[in-house]
Parts: C-alpha cells; sequence; structure tokens
C-alpha cells in the first residue's frame, strides 16, 4: 500500500508539469504571433496571421543595358486565398472575373473546391505580382473575401524585352534557380539573402545590380535584322556578333533561333543555346582576314604580288578547288575576289611556326576568357601535326574550327591597331543605392600586329565591297566600310570529306573601315537559295545592320561639301551605274534642310524628326521608302512637317 503522503506528491508533480508543459506552449504560440508581422516571416496580407518563419530573399538586383534600359529586374509574388469562401454565394459572371485575372479556369475552381468545402482558407494555388494583386483587391464580388499571402522568399523575375538578349541574359527557373547566361555568371552578385537576428531591420544585404555593354537598340535592330534574313533563307540556325574593337565590349550578340525567358520552359534547349560562344565552325573565306595580315607582317607580299589561278591548287597528291578560275591575279585582287589558289600559296610562303604562332595570337585555339559561364576553345591543330596541305586549307577556314566569338574578337585586332582586347558582358556594378561598387577596365591581352599593318589589312577589305567584289552587296553609298565575305562546306562527322550540299555562310564588317567603331561578324548555318554565298546571305543583312548602325553610332564619313545638291547628285549617279540600291545615304542636313529618311524605321525617323524639330506623319509601318518634302529640300520659316510613308518589305541590296 502507497502511503498518501507520497501519492499527493506524485499527483502535485503531474499536474505541475502539465501545467508547465501548456504554459510553454502558448509562451511559444504568442512570441510566434507577436514576431511574424517582421520580415523574415511569411505574413497575410492585412491581417496578424503568422503562417511560418523563413529567411528573407531580397529581390534580384537587375540588369542593365550600357545606357541604363532594363533587361531584366524582379517583382515580388502573393499567393492567393479565399477566405470563409462558399461557391455558391458567387454568380458564375463574378467566377469569371476572378477566373480572368488570374488565369484560372472555372471548372478547376469547382473541383478543387469540392475537396476542401469547408476550409477556412481556400487556396487557388497561384502566384501573383503586385499588379495582379491590386486588381484583385479592387473586385468588388459580395461573398469573396480575397486574402494573398506575401512569400517574402520569392520574387518572380521578369524580362521586359522578351525575346531581346535572351541568349546573353539567361533566366531564372521558377524556382530561384539561375541556369544560364549572365544571371548565372553573376548570381552572387545579383542575389543576396538576408541573415539578420529576429526583429533587426539594420542588417540587410541588398543586391547589386549588373550593368552590360549591350546597348539594347542595335541588339533590337541586330535581332531584327537576323531574324528576317533567317526565316527568308530558311536557314538551320544564325548568329550575330558586334563588338567595340577599342575596348572589347559586345554591343550587340544575336541567335537564330531564340527564346523568350519569361516562358524559358516552352522552348527546347536547342533554342536557348547561345551559338555565338558555345558553338565553333569551319569560317570558309573570312579566315583570310587573318592570312593576309600575317602575310603582310611577314613581309612575304606586296599588293602587286601576282599569282596564277587556274581554279585550283595541287598540293601533294590533293587537289583544293578555288571557286572559279581567275588566271592571273594580283595579291590585292585576290583578297577582293577571294580566290583560294592565290590564298594557299601565300600561305606556303610563310613559315609554317610563323603562321601558327600568330593564328594563336589572334586568340585562335583558345578561350577568350569572355566572364559568360561557357565557351568553345575551337580546335586548332598543332603546328607539328602540320603538312603544307593543312596549312593550305588553315589559310582558307578549313582544317580549324572557331567560335563566332573567337572570329568577331580576332578580326577586331584589325580595327584597334593591332591589340587584342578581351572581350566582356560587364560594364560596371553598382550598389542598390545607385553608386558604382565597380566599373570595368579594358583588358588588354596583347600587341598582335602593327598599326600599319592593320591599316593596309584594312585598306585591302574595303576593295572586297567595290561593284566587282565578292561583298558588293554590304557597301552603303556614301560610307567608307571594308569587310570580308565567307563560304565554307560542311565537313561531314568523323571525318570523310565535306557535304556537297550543305553549306555555312559569313561576313566580318568594320563600320567604319577608318578607325572602325564596331565589328561585326555575321553566319548563317546552312541556309536554302539559288546561290549560297556570303555574298549573297550575309552581306545583305550587313549593309542593312550598318545602315541603321552608322546613325546609332553618329557615324559619318562625307565631307561636308557632299551635302551640296550636286555631290548627291553624283553620288544618286554612281549608285545607279554600280547597280546598288543601298537604303542608307546621308542622314545629316543643314538647320533649314530636310534630312534624308530613306531606309530608317518609324522608331527611327521620329528620333531623327525631333533632332531637327520636324513633326512626322507616319503613313503604314515598317521601312521608310518616300516622304514629302524630299530629303535635302529647303524648310521654310513656318511649322516644320514631314510625312513619311513606310513598308515592311525587306531592303534589298545591289548586285553583285
Amino acid at each position: 500500500m502507497i502511503p498518501i503522503k507520497r501519492l499527493s506528491k506524485q499527483r502535485m508533480m503531474l499536474v505541475f508539469g502539465i501545467f508547465l508543459l501548456t504554459f510553454l506552449v502558448i509562451l511559444i504560440r504568442i512570441i510566434a504571433i507577436v514576431v511574424a508581422t517582421d520580415g523574415p516571416w511569411m505574413v497575410v496580407k492585412n491581417s496578424g496571421y503568422a503562417v511560418r518563419n523563413v529567411n528573407v530573399h531580397h529581390p534580384r538586383g537587375r540588369i542593365l543595358d550600357r545606357n541604363g534600359e532594363m533587361f531584366a529586374f524582379s517583382v515580388p509574388t502573393y499567393d492567393i486565398f479565399l477566405e470563409n469562401f462558399r461557391i455558391h454565394d458567387i454568380t458564375l459572371p463574378e467566377y469569371e472575373r476572378l477566373c480572368d485575372i488570374v488565369g484560372y479556369k472555372y471548372k478547376r475552381l469547382c473541383t478543387a473546391y469540392s475537396n476542401k468545402p469547408e476550409a477556412q482558407y481556400f487556396p487557388l494555388n497561384v502566384t501573383v505580382n503586385s499588379t495582379t494583386l491590386t486588381e484583385l483587391e479592387a473586385l468588388d464580388i459580395l461573398g469573396l473575401n480575397i486574402r494573398a499571402i506575401r512569400d517574402r522568399r520569392r520574387y518572380k523575375r521578369v524580362y521586359p524585352n522578351n525575346r531581346l538578349a535572351s541568349h546573353v541574359i539567361g533566366f531564372v527557373s521558377k524556382d530561384g534557380k539561375t541556369m544560364e547566361g549572365i544571371e548565372y555568371q553573376y548570381n552572387t552578385l545579383l542575389s543576396h539573402i538576408d541573415r539578420k537576428r529576429i526583429g533587426d531591420d539594420t542588417a540587410v544585404i541588398p543586391s547589386h545590380d549588373i550593368q552590360l555593354t549591350i546597348d539594347k537598340y542595335i541588339q533590337a535592330m541586330v535581332e531584327d535584322e537576323l531574324r528576317r534574313a533567317f526565316n527568308k533563307n530558311q536557314s538551320y540556325a544564325a548568329t550575330c556578333i558586334v563588338i567595340d574593337p577599342n575596348d572589347g565590349g559586345i554591343l550587340a550578340c544575336a541567335n537564330m533561333p531564340d527564346f523568350n525567358p519569361n516562358t524559358y520552359n516552352t522552348f527546347a534547349a536547342m533554342e536557348r543555346r547561345n551559338r555565338a560562344l558555345i558553338d565553333a565552325y569551319e569560317p570558309g573565306s573570312v579566315m583570310k582576314v587573318f592570312t593576309t595580315s600575317i602575310a603582310l607582317m611577314e613581309g612575304v607580299v606586296s599588293s602587286d604580288t601576282t599569282y596564277v589561278c587556274p581554279g585550283y591548287k595541287t598540293i601533294g597528291n590533293k587537289k583544293i578547288h578555288c571557286w572559279r578560275k581567275h588566271g592571273s591575279i594580283h595579291f590585292s585582287d585576290a583578297v577582293k575576289e577571294s580566290c583560294n589558289t592565290a590564298m594557299i600559296e601565300v600561305a606556303l610562303s610563310i613559315p609554317k611556326n610563323s603562321f601558327y604562332n600568330f593564328l594563336r595570337s589572334f586568340g585562335f585555339g583558345s578561350r577568350t576568357g569572355i566572364d559568360y559561364p561557357s565557351e568553345s576553345p575551337g580546335i586548332l591543330r598543332p603546328a607539328g601535326k602540320w603538312g603544307d596541305f593543312t596549312r593550305g586549307s588553315v589559310a582558307i577556314g578549313q582544317e580549324i574550327s572557331v567560335s563566332p566569338l573567337q572570329l568577331v574578337s580576332a578580326a577586331s585586332v584589325i580595327a584597334a591597331d593591332g591589340i587584342l582586347y578581351q572581350p566582356h558582358f560587364l560594364d560596371s556594378i553598382y550598389y542598390h543605392n545607385g553608386t558604382v561598387m565597380t566599373q570595368y577596365q579594358p583588358m588588354r591581352i596583347r600587341q598582335v600586329m602593327t598599326p600599319a599593318v592593320c591599316k593596309k589589312t584594312l585598306e585591302l577589305l574595303r576593295t572586297v565591297l567595290e561593284p566587282d567584289g565578292t561583298g558588293a552587296k554590304a557597301a552603303i553609298d556614301g560610307y567608307d566600310l571594308a569587310g570580308k565575305t565567307g563560304t565554307a562546306q560542311i565537313a561531314k562527322s568523323g571525318g570523310g570529306g565535306y557535304y556537297s550540299d550543305r553549306w555555312n555562310t559569313s561576313f566580318i564588317g568594320y563600320v567604319p573601315a577608318d578607325h572602325p567603331q564596331a565589328v561585326v561578324l555575321l553566319i548563317f548555318y546552312r541556309p536554302k537559295g539559288d546561290i549560297i554565298t556570303g555574298g549573297e546571305i550575309c552581306a545583305p543583312v550587313f549593309q542593312r545592320i550598318a545602315t541603321r548602325m552608322v546613325h546609332r553610332l553618329n557615324i559619318s564619313t562625307i565631307p561636308e561639301e557632299a551635302l551640296s545638291d550636286t555631290t548627291m547628285q553624283t553620288h544618286t549617279a554612281a549608285a545607279s551605274e554600280t547597280g546598288s540600291t543601298s537604303k542608307s545615304v546621308v542622314r545629316e542636313a543643314g538647320a533649314n534642310t530636310m534630312p534624308n529618311f530613306d531606309g530608317l524605321t518609324v522608331r527611327e525617323a521620329r528620333e531623327l524628326a525631333r533632332t531637327y524639330n520636324i513633326y512626322p506623319y507616319i503613313v503604314n509601318s515598317g521601312y521608310a521608302v518616300r516622304q514629302d518634302p524630299p530629303a535635302w529640300s529647303e524648310l521654310g520659316d513656318g511649322p516644320r512637317s514631314v510625312t513619311i510613308w513606310f513598308s515592311p518589305d525587306t531592303l534589298e541590296g545591289g548586285s553583285e
């Protein structure tokens, strides 16, 4: 028998234990409710209900173009609940209003409700941004009590330009993981988690903003022209890169097909692939730019060095064909007319090791080091494995594999007095308050060529755009440009020669030829058409890009006296004789002279008109094809206006 005193003591301890446990549970609950309104908790909007505590994720930093235009930003998200919801209290039209706003289907709403008819909070299982939430809160529906939970762990990434620069920017997945592009490369700077203590609002670690070298206007213009030509030529893919040769900054980088990062999961991996950096290909005759400059550096040629082209070049027991029989040809004409035979002869006169070392110095065979998650190093076989046939093949862009980025970076050496700069996307890093944290400084890699050789190379490349050059369709009347075409058969995988019906076409262009401000590379992979060459496929696209870009970069190589009527008539007559139908001549005009809107988009025309205080009347859309008053006519003292007719048709270049 247990003593009464001992039994009473056990009961008292049991009661005290239950009381203490109950007190602790209540205390913990009170603390949770009291502090739930602070940052680290998810809170029901317009109520004090605590849901659960989490780390605070601050919104990702913004991604901007070189002029501060937005590429990417983040907005807070809300999970939508219906409080004390009764499905029969709301009419069908009211349901439809709700479903339209949140993108919900009425049948789905009814099915979900039937599973939880008595729930205090009925989740719609949709996430909306603050704009949509405002629309929901503005609803005045009897019986509909909307509540929104702000999830401080999640922000929705928004790409306001949709497809623009998608391969450069990359994207953030729905669960917040950075997947590709700049978003991945600079994830540490763009995203931060607040490690603050409970109730401490001062220990916030904000994200940083990233400003790129990309010019949103040039990027949009490049993508517009690239997309139209890509569709017209039915190419497998297409790439364009525009680089500032004087510091390595990438002004534009585009690929087709492209994708929309807002809906990235609806696109195939092939569409999201940044071919400009990741893929490598045999470039064909655009490699003659480097063969030419190396030959000039080695002193093995001059402009009047003569070669004989019977339509092929035999090396050992192998034969390399030229695209036509040139006969006796000077070196300068071999560049202009892209003669394979002459270029192979030139390469064979260059010592093998020197040729190889110069190509390595241009950057071929190694990654550029650009600030991007991945890039191809290309393939350049060691000089010890070169025979004469390989040396001749490399000279015309075969037996070498390059990425588009490598190619345009190397081409920029010719434009930068022989200096190779590291290409880059980053321009600046900003603190959250807008002050500059870091300003990118151009990284000079090495001196590859002498300025004199670069100048001579550009002089030779100017001739490629002459009426009898392979790049005639790239010329713009009144502007000093240079470039080189390329057409390459596609090698069969695993060896075994080349396909007879598959080609890649390329064009490298310099804008302008004298002290270039931009170097442009265009590539169309496996285009279709009657004539598949770099001069037919790529050159006209370069012409249209350069036509629009010279206005953006304020490039004018026409002397002031060229604005006279006599000079303009001379330019027009020359264009007629050469067959050129370029849509860009001279934009600039005197203070009382009507500027030339021909070939501009509606936006460009409005900007140019605003510069001269002229009110434009816009007719149709596309590209300007006619204006009244005409260009160069004198403006009166009264109100200034111009009517501009536009056509959506593609601008066409002159005949080659």
